[in-house]
């Protein structure tokens, strides 16, 4: 911005300028450096680049010109995302990124992200993004970090398949361990095995104990039991809603029966948690 911003000054002290004059020669020579280093970092594409990333996240045109304060926290983290996605960087560290993404704009991260040739670390509770774009997942757990190659749902079966390994070479290594304690308590007072006896004690002072790790704890979460419902558990009717003057939604029509699961989508701003909250008549029509 600051590179653009130099460059429309300098157009506008040229035009004020006569080309014979050695003011001009100067401030041309001081616009054309600049000009070199805009282009050199595609700022003359950056403008159309930027646009696309920001719809591709789900802004509309009438959103560019907003200055970021007008926007709710979770739409700022989408212009945080976009910046570090326009920066042509090297290595892309994302935390949580798909949380406030709608379906639409996740869709399009997860595009942007497969075609990055370079280097991406995420951290993420999202399985199924994790599935799609990592091909290495690395564990920290209990001070180590554990690296898997593969994606997510590999990572889970392969962990499965090395704690299963881990806990029989450790029954293997304790029955190895208690045979050979045995035989030193047998003929540790006997000369003719007192070289064996030695041998085997220094063996087992230099064995490694396998260690296996305990297995976090659960938590304890008890719901209590809800009253049965009656068999149509919410009926709306012609149902609209609207903030002033600027609409949200009208003539919404449905019913839920007992027992029904109905996931509402829709992108950001499209009235969902509006609806849930007119629903549990949280908020009035």
């Amino acid at each position: 911005a600051k590179l653009e911003h130099s460059l429309k000054s300098f157009e506008e002290q040229l035009t004020f300028l006569s080309p014979e004059s050695s003011k001009y020669q100067t401030t041309f020579k001081k616009y054309e450096r600049i000009s070199n280093i805009f282009e050199h970092r595609s700022g003359y594409t950056f403008s159309v680049q930027a646009h696309k990333v920001l719809k591709g996240l789900g802004f509309r045109e009438k959103d560019f010109n907003r200055q970021c304060t007008e926007f709710s926290g979770g739409w700022k983290m989408r212009i945080i995302l976009a910046s570090i996605l326009l920066s042509s960087p090297d290595i892309v560290l994302l935390d949580e990124p798909t949380n406030h993404l709608d379906t639409e704009s996740l869709e399009w991260l997860e595009g942007w992200l497969l075609n990055f040739s370079g280097t991406i670390i995420v951290i993420s509770h999202d399985r199924y993004f994790m599935d799609k774009l990592m091909t290495q997942i690395a564990e920290l757990a209990h001070q180590r970090l554990t690296i898997y190659q593969g994606n997510f749902s590999y990572y889970l079966k392969e962990k499965i398949k090395r704690q299963e390994l881990l806990q029989k070479e450790a029954k293997n290594q304790q029955e190895k361990i208690a045979k050979t304690q045995t035989f030193i308590e047998r003929f540790r007072y006997k000369n003719t095995k007192a070289v064996q006896v030695q041998s085997r004690i220094k063996m087992l002072e230099k064995i490694q104990i396998i260690k296996i790790d305990k297995a976090p704890k659960k938590a304890a979460i008890y719901f209590p039991k809800c009253p049965r419902s009656w068999e149509k558990v919410v009926s709306v009717e012609n149902l609209a809603k609207k903030y002033e003057e600027i609409p949200v939604f009208s003539g919404l029509n449905f019913t839920l029966h007992r027992s029904e699961r109905v996931a509402l989508v829709g992108v950001n701003g499209a009235g969902k948690s509006t609806l849930s909250r007119l629903i549990s008549k949280k908020e009035d029509q």
